[in-house]
């Protein structure tokens, strides 16, 4: 088993779209599917704005809720009206995935929301992955997993699973993985190591991931290294915490210029309903790019707002005037601008309001 300590998720940097399973993804590479990987970069590095390459990795929304209220995840906070779709239909899925097929080299059944939401999660990835060459992945907690769903899932060939496993006893895990049982999530990583290890396969590769809370223990974080150890778990991560949960929230990140910004060239993000977002920032401001259910891959790829956002990210001078509202203009990764909002500290705000038992509603962007 592995044992990784990652200090800091660089998402302005293009190795973040396979910093964790880029020998798995080239081990399931064919040519055409690395051509078409170099070309995407090519033209990001030349700063087209109408582009003939395609992206590669793709972020797909199962659903949009999730079984948790996780303090300072913002689907705990995500409001919904009449109307809105919060599980993506198989039908919608086929349609996309139709659209994007000979493009994808990844696809990543996770943005925001909990993939196992989907019933039909499942039949969704081994539509996917009859094609070979693509490489599938989902973050998940994992409380929603039970006996039934092994067969499921060894049948749809998913590549890897990355699971939330942020403490080992029950008191501590509900601290921050609010609503959920600790041991509904050890006894799904035993259901799926222990099948996976008697029918002696590779995959899927399993992932457990605990951030580094200070309210875990140092003996509890032995704890959980030595469960997934003896259940055979393919790596245990400890992720930073970045957020200051219990404490000060340090917002101050690195910034890079707009044009190092890969995401309109290399990447692509799609809702539950079909909408499309060139970067997690859109998804997170819901700046939709246009709709995939209703339109062509092309009519959105090159279309108005993306075309103008790789034309806006190469600029050498940020200049606004006579440009739609982008998501690039608060950006928290690239640029000069400060961001007008900071989702983490707002967020921050909202929970010690509930805490505090304050009826005034703090200021939301």
């Amino acid at each position: 088993m592995l044992r990784t300590r990652t200090r800091r998720y660089f998402q302005n940097k293009l190795r973040y779209l396979g910093s964790f399973h880029w020998r798995a993804m080239l081990r399931k590479a064919s040519l055409r599917r690395l051509f078409q990987a170099i070309h995407a970069v090519v033209e990001w590095k030349l700063h087209r704005t109408r582009c003939s390459s395609r992206p590669f990795a793709f972020r797909i929304e199962p659903a949009a809720t999730c079984n948790l209220r996780c303090p300072l995840c913002s689907t705990s906070y995500r409001k919904f009206y009449p109307g809105d779709v919060r599980v993506m239909t198989f039908d919608l899925f086929r349609t996309i995935l139709e659209k994007i097929r000979k493009h994808a080299w990844r696809i990543t059944f996770y943005m925001e929301g909990e993939p196992m939401m989907n019933p039909r999660l499942f039949e969704m990835i081994e539509l996917s992955t009859r094609d070979r060459h693509l490489f599938t992945s989902f973050s998940t907690n994992l409380t929603l997993m039970r006996e039934k769903l092994l067969s499921p899932l060894f049948q749809s060939r998913i590549d890897r699973i990355s699971v939330s496993l942020d403490g080992f006893r029950q008191a501590t895990y509900e601290k921050y993985r609010v609503n959920g049982r600790v041991q509904d999530v050890l006894d799904g990583i035993v259901m799926i190591m222990g099948r996976k290890k008697r029918n002696r396969l590779r995959y899927p590769y399993m992932e457990a991931n605990m951030i580094d809370f200070f309210h875990i223990s140092a003996e509890e974080r032995n704890d959980l290294k030595e469960f997934c150890a003896a259940h055979e778990v393919d790596e245990f991560r400890v992720r930073p915490e970045q957020f200051g949960l219990m404490g000060r929230y340090d917002a101050t990140i690195v910034r890079k210029p707009p044009s190092k910004c890969h995401w309109p060239w290399i990447s692509m993000s799609i809702d539950c309903d079909g909408s499309v977002y060139p970067c997690p920032i859109a998804f997170e401001q819901r700046i939709s790019y246009g709709n995939l259910a209703t339109s062509s891959f092309e009519e959105v790829w090159n279309g108005e707002l993306y075309v103008t956002t790789r034309g806006y990210l190469s600029r050498k001078a940020e200049a606004y005037e006579g440009l739609p509202k982008l998501p690039c203009y608060d950006c928290r990764w690239y640029g000069k601008r400060p961001p007008a909002t900071d989702q983490i500290a707002i967020r921050k705000q909202w929970l010690q309001a509930a805490r505090s038992g304050s009826e005034q509603k703090p200021q939301s962007a």
